[in-house]
């Protein structure tokens, strides 16, 4: 697979990720003070995140689906190697 194919194809899975739902952040966080030893609790932001709403479903359909027709050796026929390149 050529690089640029594959660089593409996770740009579209990033941006399908990202786009996927919102999120909003609520609360502003800090750090604690960092010397030798910490000083104060670790205050996380929070954030609100609301997933994308999905619609599933199901629909009936009728399918074209072409006939393979597959020729077999006879069983007691050897089927020839084919040479290396």
């Amino acid at each position: 697979m050529k690089f640029t194919t594959m660089l593409a194809m996770i740009a579209a899975t990033a941006a399908l990720t990202l786009t996927g739902c919102r999120v909003e952040k609520t609360d502003e966080g800090n750090v604690p003070d960092v010397d030798v030893t910490t000083k104060g609790e670790l205050d996380a932001p929070n954030f609100d995140v609301d997933a994308a709403d999905v619609d599933v479903g199901t629909t009936q359909a009728d399918v074209t689906v072409p006939t393979v027709d597959v020729n077999m050796p006879p069983e007691n026929q050897a089927t020839p190697v084919p040479a290396p390149q």
